[in-house]
């Protein structure tokens, strides 16, 4: 037995079916604004952990690159990249912050845009420890 779409449309099995996924799409809409406000909230843990760690690290320095003989510029540049790093990581915790409070309405763009400021952070980061890591190995094998 076939049916037209005029038939289909009358029953109410096709009226089950579209209700039904009427309430699917909305559910897997809240489902995935729920993933991306803990996304959010999980950077913004990274965040507060990667500052924290950079500022105790910039602390310790400061009496070193402050003091004489003047050290090696990758010290200087190491710590001017985890600046950058927290300057970059304070910016994005504040756009978080903001986002999770609109995170249903232009949740697309929002991402992209924590993407940029994630691997701009990054960059610092690990531009920082390329820095630091190459002072470190040529303080052991003494180049």
């Amino acid at each position: 037995m076939s049916w037209t779409a005029s038939q289909l449309k009358t029953t109410t099995h096709y009226t089950d079916i579209r209700v039904f996924a009427r309430q699917c799409e909305y559910k897997e809409e809240i489902l995935d604004r729920e993933l991306v406000t803990e996304s959010y909230k999980a950077i913004q843990e990274w965040g507060k952990w990667l500052v924290t760690v950079e500022s105790a690290v910039c602390a310790g320095l400061w009496p070193k690159l402050g003091g004489t003989p003047r050290p090696p510029d990758t010290l200087y540049l190491g710590w001017m990249m985890f600046i950058g790093s927290i300057v970059t990581t304070v910016i994005l915790l504040g756009l978080v912050s903001f986002f999770i409070q609109r995170a249903h309405l232009n949740a697309e763009q929002d991402t992209k845009s924590v993407r940029i400021f994630v691997v701009i952070q990054f960059v610092f980061f690990l531009g920082g420890l390329i820095c630091f890591g190459t002072r470190v190995f040529s303080l052991w094998f003494g180049a």
